[in-house]
């Protein structure tokens, strides 16, 4: 965890999350 934070991928890891959380929700309501 600590060399995706120095690598500056923490970013990256947000918008996963997001589009995670976005599937997870249409998933849910479709």
């Amino acid at each position: 965890m600590n060399n995706r934070h120095e690598r500056g991928a923490g970013g990256g890891d947000t918008i996963i999350g997001i589009i995670a959380a976005v599937l997870i929700l249409m998933y849910f309501f479709s």
